[in-house]
């Protein structure tokens, strides 16, 4: 069952009586809607889908031949609610000057009382109101008071300085004088400045919750929303993606809506009768604040036709689907840009001596046969069982040793927990592009071939499934271009000076109505820039002054490990102690694709071991290179017994042969064990 939010607007389902389209609930006929397609109609929509792809060649709808059409039909079936909820809150707004008494066209009368929101009417059926977290405000609610966060003083004291509005000079760090006793240039000597965050503000900020008004107006409001809560079902059997039913065009075979909606009973897809009846318990199931306003269900049947063609001796399959005829291919077997590469390659490692060959992809593994596992460990013995009770009840003090004498075992179940690991090392590529200085080195340009996918450059994953990432250039992708941070000019301005060549004096900073003569810029206020020896200009640091760089195309590849792990307990022991027991290795087996464990038993590992594998090899964005799976085995035996008129029942757990009792029989807490 897939359930999905949908934008419905209120109004849409909203409707004061049912309507009805189509046949009754208990005259939907599901069987009768297979729309059956000739050769020529599925080729034609083959054209029609081949002419909205500029690579998609038309030459495999004319040369493929259709070898069998299989016309079926699926079931959307979809239920909306309008759901509404009431709640009553208190909100303050900031206070401006003026008070309302009422929402803007809510018109709400001045008895309305809030304490029971669903008792306020409010007018549903005025298409003009929105429903969109609408406020009503009650009469004679609205009180102006003093904010409570400046407590009406309009602001608050700033955190940076704490209301002095000064803060320690960062260049002397508060002395007022430089490292060599001089007066401190940036404080005049004072030891603080301005501060920058409250600057002439005295050390105030403003209040952001009144925003320094120091009064806010609250008022008791009653806050309604809707919203349309909506699930649909389709009810199909082939690999087509199901968003694309969803969004196809059918046939209509019920739409019915009213404030509720009874279930389909009598449909002859049974599928269709019990998902609808499930939805519509479900929906009805609302909080003790929300209402139902309106629902609304409709089933739509989208006819669908599974081709089966054979072109160039491969074999393969595709879609029709839907009254428009639309056509879904997994992989569309005639495309241009990847034909056109690999030939365009092949010609060029040809004709060129010496130039390098377009890599070949490393031949497939073939996957490894599906081994079956058995585990055959030693049964423990009612002697064995009583003595590690013994060791047991050694290393607690307050445990007494006679109940494991007297007790008389019942039943011992012998059992094997396991526990299956699945480590997937996923390789990711990603392109940047990388600049470099071009002083005339040779450089490996289109004119040597052309440019390798990402997927075609050769580099060998890890042998072992650890994380790593390399950066390695691509073949081919290396071209010179003019710098564009000097624009070929091979020098900018300098960023210390902004071009001028000169600097304020760091001597007497600049003041030059001082008594005392400065000797370093001759009462000038200015001396020459360092950085740029008062040219105004400095070597360009894109391209180390060459006014040319290579750009080049960089692959950077991320290996990621993937780890996860399932456990078998069928003898029901408590999680916590599994980790405390050594696992004994029964399997191990690394390589690139790996076929799925089957144990005897249990099932439930194999089971496990399908589904990660599955699921590692479905990523979309990283693809797997390795993968490692190991089976690990843990002796459990569990007992029951007799002792005293009373049952109970312990497990012996490991290869340690470690116990453990939920309530053990013979504790003595309390008692002798606390007498010296």
């Amino acid at each position: 069952m897939d359930g999905m939010q949908a934008s419905t607007s209120h109004e849409e389902i909203q409707q004061a009586h049912s309507t009805h389209a189509g046949p009754s609930a208990s005259q939907i006929d599901t069987s009768s809607n297979i729309v059956s397609l000739t050769d020529e109609e599925v080729r034609q929509a083959c054209y029609a889908y081949a002419n909205e792809f500029c690579s998609y060649g038309t030459r495999f709808i004319r040369d493929a031949t259709l070898t069998e059409l299989q016309n079926d039909c699926a079931f959307h079936y979809k239920l909306e609610t309008l759901i509404e909820k009431r709640e009553t809150v208190c909100k303050g707004s900031i206070c401006k000057g003026s008070v309302r008494l009422w929402h803007e066209g809510t018109n709400v009368p001045e008895s309305a009382d809030f304490g029971d929101p669903w008792e306020v009417p409010v007018n549903t059926e005025d298409g003009t109101l929105d429903f969109t977290d609408l406020e009503l405000i009650k009469p004679g609610s609205v009180s102006i008071r003093d904010c409570e966060t400046c407590l009406g003083k309009k602001g608050r004291r700033c955190f940076i300085c704490w209301g002095s509005g000064y803060e320690p000079c960062f260049q002397c760090k508060g002395t007022g004088k430089t490292s060599d006793y001089a007066l401190c240039r940036g404080c005049d000597g004072s030891g603080k400045r301005s501060c920058m965050e409250c600057l002439f503000k005295g050390g105030m900020l403003e209040c952001k919750t009144c925003k320094g008004n120091g009064k806010m107006m609250y008022e008791k409001q009653l806050i309604i929303s809707r919203k349309v809560h909506a699930d649909d079902f389709i009810s199909y059997s082939s690999n087509l993606p199901a968003n694309l039913i969803q969004d196809a065009d059918g046939q209509e075979l019920l739409s019915e809506s009213g404030n509720r909606v009874e279930p389909i009973s009598s449909a002859l897809n049974r599928a269709i009768n019990e998902v609808s009846s499930a939805l519509i318990v479900k929906h009805n199931q609302t909080l003790t604040d929300e209402k139902i306003i309106a629902q609304r269900h409709s089933l739509r049947a989208v006819p669908y036709t599974k081709v089966s063609y054979t072109w160039r001796n491969k074999k393969g399959e595709f879609y029709i689907y839907g009254l428009q005829k639309k056509v879904y291919f997994q992989e569309y077997p005639e495309q241009w840009i990847s034909n056109l590469l690999t030939s365009g390659m092949n010609k060029y490692s040809e004709k060129s001596e010496g130039a390098p060959k377009a890599p070949s992809a490393p031949p497939a593994e073939s996957p490894p046969q599906l081994r079956t596992i058995s585990v055959n460990l030693p049964p423990l013995t009612a002697k064995e069982l009583r003595e590690a009770c013994y060791a047991h009840a050694k290393e607690n003090i307050c445990y007494g040793s006679r109940c494991i004498r007297d007790m008389v075992l019942t039943d011992i179940q012998h059992e094997c927990l396991f526990e299956y690991v699945l480590q997937s090392l996923c390789e990711k590529r990603v392109c940047e592009e990388t600049t470099t200085p071009y002083f005339g080195q040779k450089i490996d340009g289109p004119e040597n071939g052309p440019a390798l996918h990402l997927s075609e450059i050769p580099i060998s994953p890890p042998e072992e499934i650890v994380e790593k990432q390399i950066k390695t250039d691509i073949p081919h992708s290396s071209y010179v271009k003019q710098c564009g941070t000097c624009i070929g000019n091979k020098k900018v301005h300098c960023a210390t000076c902004n071009g001028n060549g000169k600097v304020v004096c760091g001597r007497c900073g600049g003041r030059r109505n001082s008594n005392a003569t400065c000797f370093t810029c001759a009462d000038i206020g200015m001396e020459m820039c360092m950085t740029c020896i008062g040219i105004g200009r400095t070597e360009c640091n894109t391209c180390n002054g060459h006014g040319k760089v290579i750009h080049s195309k960089t692959v950077i590849v991320i290996w990621r490990p993937v780890y996860e792990n399932v456990i078998s307990n069928p003898a029901n022991l408590p999680k916590e102690l599994i980790p405390k027991v050594n696992a004994k290795e029964i399997f191990r087996e690394q390589g690139k694709v790996l076929q799925p464990v089957n144990v005897v038993p249990p099932k439930e590992i194999n089971r496990a071991s399908a589904l990660l594998i599955g699921r590692h090899l479905a990523f979309t964005t990283e693809q797997v290179v390795l993968q490692r799976h190991i089976l690990r085995v843990i002796p459990v035996t569990k007992a029951k017994y007799t002792y005293q008129g009373e049952e109970g029942e312990f497990f012996v757990y490991g290869f340690e042969r470690k116990v453990y009792f939920e309530s053990y029989p013979n504790a003595c807490c309390g008692c002798c064990c606390w007498w010296w």
